[in-house]
């Protein structure tokens, strides 16, 4: 999209393509200025470069483009990349702006992911230390007093089946919180 200026950012050209972004057909397009096809936020870095660019004060080009926000006359907002640049061997300057509405909403998709991930993240985070509190827990109890029993600290248990049953309690007790702590 290829709007041609004069050095003080009157439009003297318009592409169709610039005439179908911004929404004005050439003889009104004519009629503006650069400034006018951006809202007031975005006007001042990009006529300043366009002040230097006129006075020829040794820039030729924005370089890699600013980024901006245009003004359409349906009164839309269309975010822009804008590339100028000196027309060689005239006074006339070009500017190239990008529709990058597209980018823009891909950007947005994308830090929207990234924060649907990140409180995905700390649901998971939240949910296994709540998980390791919730079973370590109890199964630290019964290891505890498996292992009092079996040490017969309040009395003798009596049977040997029933130390053969401990020994089996304290042993999957401890598998299970090995288990436990490789998952988390």
């Amino acid at each position: 999209i290829h709007p041609f200026l004069d050095g003080n950012g009157r439009v003297l050209s318009g592409n169709r393509s610039a005439q179908a972004l911004f929404g004005y057909d050439a003889d009104e397009l004519e009629a503006l200025s650069l400034g006018d096809l951006l809202v007031p936020e975005s006007r001042r870095p990009v006529l300043e470069h366009l002040e230097r660019l006129a006075r020829r004060d040794g820039v030729d080009s924005l370089g890699a483009g600013h980024e901006a926000i245009g003004r359409v006359r349906q009164g839309g907002l269309v975010p822009l990349h804008i590339t100028l640049g000196r027309i060689e061997g005239g006074e006339k300057l070009c500017a190239v702006f990008r529709d990058v509405t597209a980018w823009k909403r891909i950007e947005e998709e994308l830090i929207n992911a990234r924060r649907s991930a990140e409180k995905a993240s700390t649901a998971k985070s939240e949910f296994l230390a709540k998980i390791s509190h919730e079973i370590r827990t109890p199964h630290n109890a019964i290891i505890g007093f498996s292992e009092v029993m079996m040490d017969e600290r309040f009395g003798p248990i009596g049977s040997e089946p029933y130390r053969q049953y401990l020994k089996d309690i304290h042993a999957s007790g401890g598998h299970l919180i090995s288990l436990v702590n490789d998952l988390l």
